[in-house]
C-alpha cells in the first residue's frame, strides 16, 4: 500500500459528493503532467473544496499509515492538509 493510496482511503470518508469530484478531477490533472502554474493554483483550489477540520483518522487508519511510511502519524493533520499532500503525491514527476 501506497502513502497516496492511504491518504485517498482516508480522504474518501471524508469529502462530500461535490468535494470529491474536484478532487479525482485535481488528481488526474496533476497524475497526467500538469505545469508547475497549474500545480500551485490546485494547491490553492484545495481550500475551497476541502474541509479545514481535523482528519481524526482512526486506529485502521494510523495503522495503514504507519505501514506505507514508518513514522507517519496523521493524527494532527487537517483534512485539507491530506488532500494538498495527496495533490503533491498524485504528481509522477516529483
Amino acid at each position: 500500500m501506497t502513502s497516496l493510496s492511504v491518504l485517498r482511503g482516508m480522504l474518501e470518508p471524508r469529502l462530500d459528493e461535490r468535494q470529491a469530484e474536484w478532487f479525482a478531477s485535481a488528481s488526474a490533472e496533476l497524475g497526467a503532467g500538469a505545469t508547475n502554474t497549474r500545480f500551485c493554483a490546485l494547491l490553492s483550489q484545495a481550500s475551497r473544496f476541502c474541509p479545514r477540520g481535523d482528519l481524526a483518522p482512526d486506529a485502521a487508519e494510523c495503522e495503514a499509515a504507519s505501514s506505507a511510511l514508518k513514522g507517519w502519524t496523521p493524527e494532527r493533520w487537517t483534512t485539507l492538509e491530506a488532500a494538498r499532500i495527496a495533490l503533491c503525491l498524485a504528481r509522477t514527476d516529483l
